[in-house]
């Protein structure tokens, strides 16, 4: 399980339900591409799935589960849903041209509307139902949509749709029709018009509340960055050699629940910086401890989510880290 799954707040006893737009995201042929090659495989997969979170969030959704090789979002609107989804397909084709054939990785996308039930650990309902069976139907770089998402986008967005009309899907009683989008240059249009305005936001002076925001997180994560540091510098641990067969000391647990908070706060407010800092540290303990493998897999997780900034001390110590584990 990665880092993000650990820190997902718990899921409330009673069960919830609300109406969204559902958006799945699997890698195609994933078992294939893990088979032949594991380490080459989880390298371009872990990066690429940080690259549809962060999409996600930058049109207004949010993820609200993976199974490891596909992403499962909500969002409140219908129209940021789809752009969210054809921005997800043209930034995977630029990262993809990067690579050699072999080791690229197509997403299917489905997009649907429905309630989304909330019981459990896992979000469950008709909606997510459809959307996978949907997903399903496309082809590796593709999106298909339900009739009830094409019914409310047709008229707001600039692109072709291809119907490829009633589709019986497993566990669904009734027929749903779905259609394609055509991924042309119309379609990239909406992308591009979509990251503009995002970069005007950007560009306008923020609210107060937002230049107080960064003073808290980075006062909340120092805090408990230092605590566990204070645990680890001066209360003694078990050696590495027999660290995996004896307990967790009660320093080690006090650092590491420090560390993991500071994880939360920083990933919560979305402050990069600071939630790799933390996640450094929390992976220098896990290293002391002997759990070397799942160390470099969360490090590399967040680092791979960079796509600036590579000159900061933080990315260069992460990069070093990793490197010196491989």
């Amino acid at each position: 399980m990665s880092t993000k799954e650990s820190l997902t707040p718990p899921r409330p006893s009673h069960t919830e339900r609300r109406l969204a737009a559902i958006l799945h995201a699997d890698a195609y042929g994933y078992s294939r591409l893990i088979n032949e090659d594991e380490s080459g495989t989880l390298r371009v997969l872990t990066p690429a799935l940080a690259l549809l979170r962060d999409v996600v969030q930058h049109h207004g959704g949010h993820s609200v589960g993976s199974r490891g090789d596909s992403l499962l979002a909500e969002f409140p609107s219908v129209v940021a849903a789809v752009q969210c989804a054809i921005e997800m397909q043209h930034e995977l084709q630029t990262k993809n041209t990067d690579l050699p054939e072999t080791k690229r990785i197509a997403f299917r996308i489905g997009i649907s509307l429905g309630e989304i039930v909330i019981d459990g650990e896992q979000p469950h309902g008709d909606g997510i139902n459809i959307a996978v069976r949907i997903e399903g139907l496309a082809e590796p770089g593709e999106i298909c949509l339900s009739e009830v998402v094409y019914q409310q986008v047709k008229n707001k967005l600039s692109l072709q749709y291809e119907d490829l009309g009633p589709q019986q899907l497993k566990n669904i009683p009734e027929p749903v029709r779905v259609y394609r989008i055509v991924l042309d240059e119309a379609a990239w249009a909406v992308v591009e018009a979509a990251q503009q305005t995002r970069r005007q936001s950007q560009r306008k002076d923020p609210p107060l509340r937002s230049r107080v925001r960064p003073m808290f997180v980075l006062v909340s994560v120092f805090v408990v960055l230092v605590a566990g540091i204070i645990a680890v510098r001066y209360f003694p641990f078990s050696t590495p050699s027999t660290q995996h067969l004896t307990p967790s000391t009660h320093a080690e647990a006090e650092a590491e629940a420090c560390f993991l908070k500071a994880i939360e706060i920083a990933y919560k407010q979305q402050a990069k910086s600071l939630e790799l800092r933390a996640v450094m540290s929390l992976a220098k303990l896990w290293q002391q401890q002997g759990k070397k493998a799942e160390a470099h897999r969360m490090l590399a997780e967040i680092y791979g989510w960079f796509t600036e900034g590579f000159d900061t001390k933080d990315w260069q110590e992460a990069k070093a880290l990793l490197e010196g584990w491989s």
